[in-house]
């Protein structure tokens, strides 16, 4: 494969050399609600620093340093959001309060949220970029007729694009139309809306991507399942997401576990060709550069 993309495609595709920076801004999760009870804490590690999730009994959550800087000094909490059941908190390389808001989700006629957790040893950078790597979805995961239903689009912290393909059902024959619909915010919360077409199910991924240290990430994959029918399909709804969402989870830890050699073996490439069929990638790395806000011009551009 020779033949380049059109200059929009590949716009953003510049020099970049070493490894890609953990000084990124954006909202990351640290956990799942259910992760911490009532009256409990847990130790997580942050952008190489150690904090404490506490929860109060009556419920109120925030994050503390795990260090006190000083014998007898004031820890100042770190505000974290729970959103449908994910913790999700605010992060930038110079501190301060947020720069713009997590997006509203819809959370009428869905299931609670089932999600699987594992380390991986790369970059959000790179698990978001499989958003937009057209190529990967049937070199790594088998899927057919892959072609984009509706085209990117930026918008400020915002990156969205729209699949559609024919995917086959993990351990068995069978393989069904889906239509992948990607909403991206920062390089910590991806939100891709999916299902069969023509058919009741609607799904919902997050994946949800936080550096614990440099070049090691926390990696989150939590989906949730609604069903649009009739009488007889609502009167069984609630029975009918939870086994619909086990199953969804199931194919998505599949996939994780698919992508997880590539993620771990990827080398950042100066000037990496980019040619037909691997999709947007150039308006992607583009799209990411804002969320290095100490280190423009170098990392992030690539």
């Amino acid at each position: 494969m020779s033949a380049l993309l059109d200059p929009e495609l590949s716009a953003g595709m510049t020099a970049m050399s070493g490894a890609l920076s953990n000084e990124i801004a954006g909202w990351f999760c640290v956990g799942l609600s259910a992760d911490v009870a009532p009256g409990t804490a847990k130790p997580l590690r942050f952008f190489g620093r150690d904090y404490v999730l506490l929860r109060t009994e009556s419920g109120a959550i925030s994050m503390l340093d795990a260090l006190c800087p000083h014998l007898g000094a004031d820890l100042e909490p770190t505000p974290v959001l729970e959103r449908v059941g994910l913790l999700m908190t605010w992060r930038h390389p110079r501190g301060g309060p947020p720069e713009w808001a997590l997006p509203d989700w819809d959370e009428s006629g869905f299931s609670a949220v089932r999600g699987v957790h594992t380390r991986v040893s790369t970059h959000p950078q790179d698990t978001s970029e499989n958003s937009v790597d057209l190529g990967h979805f049937s070199t790594a995961h088998g899927y057919k007729d892959v072609h984009i239903h509706k085209p990117i689009e930026v918008a400020d912290q915002r990156l969205s694009i729209t699949y559609r393909m024919v995917r086959s059902v993990p351990n068995t024959r069978l393989s069904m139309p889906v239509q992948f619909a990607v909403d991206m915010w920062g390089l910590g919360l991806s939100i891709v809306t999916f299902g069969v077409i023509d058919m009741p199910f609607e799904a919902r991924l997050f994946i949800l991507a936080s550096p614990s240290d440099v070049g090691k990430v926390e990696l989150r994959a939590v989906t949730q399942v609604r069903v649009r029918g009739g009488l007889l399909l609502n009167a069984v709804a609630p029975w009918v997401r939870d086994v619909a969402n086990r199953f969804v989870l199931h194919s998505v830890s599949h996939d994780v576990e698919q992508d997880r050699s590539m993620w771990e073996h990827r080398q950042v490439m100066p000037r990496p060709r980019v040619v037909q069929g691997d999709g947007p990638i150039g308006r992607y790395r583009s799209y990411v550069r804002q969320f290095y806000p100490t280190v423009l011009g170098s990392h992030g551009q690539g």
